[in-house]
């Protein structure tokens, strides 16, 4: 057995509250793409993240880099639902995006890596 190579998975911990959760189903239900509308449905990804909240009371969320572009996508929504929803749902994809890029900017790159050898 030779060993190839070692990976692993970023991932990031992130409060949200259970507002800003509620708002992400409602985009989520209304979005266009199936997997942000599969996120809200009973036992998916933001209901998951709606019952640890309510256990963990803002004690924080370990999530992949995926699931963060995937709350991003469907926060993107909250541009059509306009007033104070739409500032909100703006403000979590700003919020996302800026730890979306310092996961980036963590992670090496195994590009790079291959470059300086």
């Amino acid at each position: 057995m030779k060993l190839s190579v070692i990976t692993f998975t970023p991932k990031a911990i992130i409060t949200i509250s259970s507002e800003e959760i509620e708002l992400l189903i409602e985009c989520s239900r209304l979005h266009y793409d199936a997997v942000c509308r599969s996120a809200s449905n009973d036992q998916n990804f933001l209901r998951s993240l709606q019952n640890a909240e309510e256990n963990a009371h803002g004690h924080g969320h370990t999530l992949t880099f995926r699931e963060l572009d995937t709350l991003a996508k469907i926060s993107e929504i909250g541009n059509y639902l306009g007033g104070e929803k739409g500032q909100k749902c703006f403000g979590i994809q700003l919020q996302l995006h800026r730890v979306m890029n310092e996961m980036r900017a963590a992670t090496p790159s195994p590009v790079a890596a291959d470059w300086e050898g």
